[in-house]
Parts: structure tokens; C-alpha cells; sequence
């Protein structure tokens, strides 16, 4: 503080033409009136037009607490509120070197734009003269309901409607405005019908934007005895849960604006044969697609932000074929630990650090049988899957993963194993295991 002011008392002395007095008196805030606010340069905290050393001086005082500036006079010269002597210096510097480069316009990236619900962008405000020394801006809105801008110029649609977005220059106070148009994203379902088997789950796309507020989107399925609807971000999750038919409806709160898709739901196919993607396969004996599970249906496998169901999802699928009745994967006979996985109370049966050959001859014997195997697959992560046929026309001299069926936990969906392996980039491990029921 000593030092502070010793500054300050050398800079008084070398400013005697200005009336200003460095003194021990109380601290006091200088106001200003609204129009020398207007006369707005960077540092120029008396409002004369021009930047001196007696802005600078006052500006000491305020540092040190010997004189207090306004926010709003503060805030006119373009400069915050928490003043330090670097500050007060850099005016010093710029009324040292002479007359400010002065404001005279800004421009913005366009002078009107289309954006929808949710979307962002920046205005792309640019102060003119390139040197000007106060480049600083306010921005507005015409109305807030439709869209917000923040401190840096970066605008968020927030409703439908019209709005003016408006860039002000601290010095001067130029203005250049965008002429902004709120629409929405219209639902429009990549379906127009689906037929699923009770107990079958699928998910189709409502729009293709993925950053959308989905909440503006509402769900509806006409008969929900029929088929369940659920919004997850730019899809609808169907599950059928009884024969019949059902019209599942998405509206856009805002406008009204909806499309629908019509469901079909069949009873289950029980079957010892089952066409999948044109290919036959014989399955185990207690094949139905009722048990076909989704893991993501189960609340209690979400661990560390996702679903860490598979392998219970996986064992239960095959334990409702190999026992023929409904076992589901929050069965109390499904054991399954928090961040851990499965128990495998009832796939017991473990074989491990073996061949892919290997593996896939046990998972034959076992559906010559007429029972279902799980096995666990890689690539970043571990994912366990149901093995519940076998193609027809397999050699079992040389069985690949081609020739086998599938039901995959996520989804429960039927997939060759081979193109799920290709699809998802995973292979067969060594040294994981797989798991029947006998």
C-alpha cells in the first residue's frame, strides 16, 4: 500500500493542471450523469471524450481505496469493476501515446437466420475500426421466450416465434441486428408400419437430430395393452406386449405437428425351425420370442451411467428356453452383483480357455440337444450373447460362427452370431468363457 501511493503521489505531482487532489479523505463513489454515459471511450472514467492522466489518477484512487468509481461508470468506460493499478496504468500508457482510436460501427455474420428449437450459433459481431481501443459489446433480445443471447454473442433458440437479436458497441453505442426465425424439428418416424412378435422390442427414429429438446415431443400409442411407446432422445422404444394392433403417435408440442406408426403385434412363434434374414436355422426346444429380453427394460443393471446387464439378461434368455417357462432377468433366480455381472446360478456349467473351434462344437452338442448355450464376446468391453440355433446345413466337422443363431441381450434381437461379431467388431476370446445348463 506504501508503495502504492508513493506511485500515486508522483503521478499527482506531474499532473498539476489537473484539478485532482490525492488526499486522506473518506472514500466516496463519483457518479456521473446518464448522458456523459453515453460519451463512452475505454478509460475515459469522467466521460470527457478523450482518455487523460486525471482518468488514470482516479482510477489509482479506486485501487487503493482511496476513491470509489461507480460500476456504472466503470462499466460505460468499458473496463470491470474489480480495478487494479495495471489497469489504471495501461490508461496512463494510452493517454501518453495521444488521441483514442474511436468506435464507428460494428457488423454481424448475417442480417437474418433460420435456426430451430435448441440450436445455437454465434452472431459474429466485429467492431469497426479493426484498432478501435474499446471493442467492447452488449447484446440483446427482442424476446427472450424465442431466443437468449449471452455475454459472447452466442444465441439459443429456445422457442417458436421471431426475434431481433441485437449487438451494441460500449463505445458509441452502434448497433447491428439478425433477424432471427424459431421453427421446429417435425417428427417424422422412419416407419410407417411394424410387426413385431409378443415380447419383442424395437426402436425407430422420430427425426435426425440428435440435440434436439425431445422434451417438445410427446409419445402416445393408441392401444397400450396392445404395444408400450417410450421417447429415448430422437427414438420411440415399442415393446408389443399382446396380439393386436396399435398406432404409435409423436406430436410436436409446439406447432402439433405428429406422425404415427401403425403396430402390429403377432403371438409368439414357437418353434423348433425359424427363418431369420432368409436363413433357416433349427433352434432349442423351448424356443419363443417372449423370451427374447431386453436388457435395457431393466432398471437394476444400470451401473457407472450404463446397463451392465448383459450376462444376466443373456443367462436368463436361455434359461427360459432350456426350462421352457418365464424367467426373467430381475428374477430372483437370475443372480446378478452391482458392477460385477451374473452369478451363473443357473448356467452353471463353465468351460473356459479353449478354442473358438472349440467352443462353437459345445454349443452345437448342446443344441443337438435341444438346449440353448451363452457365450461371451470382446472388443473394448465384454458382452455376453445366447446361442439358440444352428443353420441346417451346418458341417459339424467344420462348424463356423456363420452357422449359428443368436439372441443378443441389447435389443433382444436375433442376429447371425458371425454378422454380429463383423458388425460390432468383436471376436471369441481364448480365455473367456461360456456357460450351459447341464
Amino acid at each position: 500500500m506504501k508503495q502504492s501511493k508513493k506511485i500515486l503521489s508522483i503521478i499527482t505531482a506531474s499532473a498539476l493542471a489537473i484539478s485532482c487532489t490525492v488526499g486522506a479523505s473518506a472514500v466516496q463513489t463519483e457518479e456521473l450523469s446518464s448522458s456523459a454515459l453515453t460519451k463512452t471511450v475505454y478509460g475515459d472514467v469522467n466521460h470527457d471524450g478523450y482518455v487523460s492522466l486525471a482518468d488514470a489518477i482516479k482510477l489509482m484512487q479506486h485501487a487503493i481505496g482511496q476513491s470509489k468509481i461507480s460500476n456504472d461508470n466503470l462499466t460505460a468506460a468499458g473496463m470491470s469493476s474489480n480495478i487494479q493499478l495495471k489497469d489504471a496504468l495501461e490508461v496512463m500508457k494510452i493517454a501518453s501515446n495521444g488521441k483514442i482510436v474511436r468506435v464507428n460501427g460494428v457488423k454481424l455474420g448475417a442480417s437474418s437466420k433460420t435456426v430451430n428449437v435448441g440450436e445455437s450459433f454465434s452472431l459474429g459481431a466485429s467492431v469497426t475500426p479493426s484498432n478501435a481501443a474499446n471493442k467492447n459489446l452488449a447484446y440483446s433480445s427482442s424476446n427472450s421466450s424465442v431466443a437468449v443471447v449471452d455475454a459472447n454473442g452466442k444465441v439459443t433458440a429456445k422457442g417458436v416465434g421471431k426475434a431481433t437479436i441485437t449487438a451494441t458497441t460500449v463505445d458509441g453505442g452502434y448497433k447491428a441486428s439478425c433477424s432471427l426465425t424459431v421453427s421446429v424439428v417435425k417428427p417424422s418416424i422412419t416407419q410407417s408400419s411394424v410387426s413385431l412378435d409378443i415380447g419383442q422390442t424395437q426402436s425407430v427414429s422420430y427425426m435426425s437430430k440428435s440435440a434436439a429438446p425431445f422434451d417438445n415431443y410427446t409419445v402416445k400409442t393408441s392401444n397400450s395393452a396392445v404395444v408400450s411407446a417410450s421417447r429415448y432422445g430422437s427414438t420411440v422404444k415399442l415393446k408389443a406386449l399382446k396380439s393386436g394392433s396399435a398406432t404409435v403417435t409423436v406430436t410436436e408440442v409446439n406447432t402439433g405437428a405428429k406422425d404415427s406408426v401403425k403396430v402390429t403385434v403377432k403371438a409368439a412363434e414357437t418353434s423348433n425351425t425359424i427363418t431369420v434374414s432368409g436363413v433357416k436355422y433349427n433352434t432349442c426346444d423351448n424356443y419363443s420370442s417372449k423370451y427374447l429380453y431386453d436388457q435395457t427394460d431393466y432398471s437394476k443393471f444400470v451401473s457407472g451411467g450404463s446397463n451392465a446387464g448383459c450376462s444376466a439378461t443373456a443367462e436368463a434368455i436361455g434359461a427360459s428356453m432350456y426350462y421352457g417357462r418365464t424367467i426373467t432377468p430381475d428374477s430372483s433366480e437370475i443372480g446378478w452383483i452391482y458392477g460385477v455381472g451374473a452369478t451363473f446360478w443357473l448356467a452353471d456349467v463353465r468351460y473356459s480357455n479353449m478354442s473358438v473351434d472349440s467352443k462353437l462344437t459345445i454349443a452345437y452338442n448342446q443344441l443337438k440337444k435341444g438346449n440353448p448355450s451363452i457365450i461371451n464376446t470382446l472388443n473394448y468391453s465384454d458382452h455376453w450373447v445366447t446361442i439358440i440355433g444352428i443353420k441346417s446345413t451346418a458341417n459339424p466337422n467344420a462348424l463356423k460362427t456363420s452357422d449359428f443363431l443368436i439372441a443378443n441381450p441389447w435389443g433382444g434381437t436375433l442376429s447371425n452370431l458371425e454378422t454380429y461379431l463383423s458388425s460390432t467388431g468383436r471376436y471369441i476370446p481364448y480365455s473367456y468363457s461360456m456357460r450351459t445348463y447341464e
